[in-house]
């Protein structure tokens, strides 16, 4: 089990989100599927495609009312486009997907 209050390294969020991504569940916030992937016109290949590849690059934002850490994974769409998927890890198998943004508006 992941320990939502354990920052993880850039490597081990990176690794650990891949893993998610392919093998266990990325849960989508209401927010992030009405408000940032479908007015943004993002795909759920893209976001797929983001988090199965995407790297870590920055350090991770801790979220004092849910108690969290957000990792930002910066990569690109199937078309090529770059974007940031925000996300918290939840737990060893679970991934929660907060918000997308193009690379431009970050």
């Amino acid at each position: 089990m992941v320990d939502n209050n354990k920052k993880l390294t850039l490597q081990e969020a990176q690794s650990k989100i891949r893993e998610i991504a392919k093998w266990g569940s990325v849960i989508w916030t209401d927010h992030f599927f009405y408000d940032s992937m479908n007015y943004r016109n993002y795909s759920s290949q893209d976001i797929d495609f983001i988090l199965k590849e995407g790297t870590v690059k920055q350090h991770p934002e801790y979220d004092e009312d849910y108690c969290n850490w957000k990792y930002k994974v910066e990569g690109k769409t199937i078309d090529g486009d770059r974007a940031i998927v925000i996300t918290v890890i939840l737990s060893y198998r679970e991934l929660l997907a907060i918000t997308i943004m193009p690379k431009k508006e970050i």
